[in-house]
């Protein structure tokens, strides 16, 4: 917590998956896979699981560990 008793949140942007929580937690609450897809017709990004299930009419872009494209972190 912070000095106004306020808990942090902790996001952890790996090579392989996003992993999120709260500070002084053992494990993160949340893990998905980093990537992010684009549909073809250029509308809302999506993210994590939801890309692998409409991967079909997705571009699909893995980071390889370095975000090349910055607009697409921001999906994350």
């Amino acid at each position: 917590m912070d000095s106004q008793g306020r808990k942090v949140v902790v996001c952890d942007n790996g090579t392989g998956f996003v992993k999120c929580g709260y500070a002084g937690s053992n494990f993160p609450e949340h893990i998905f896979p980093a990537l992010v897809g684009r549909p073809i017709i250029r509308s809302t990004a999506k993210v994590g699981n939801i890309e692998i299930k409409v991967s079909s009419t997705l571009t699909l872009y893995l980071p390889p560990g370095q975000m090349i494209q910055l607009e697409l972190s921001h999906s994350l």
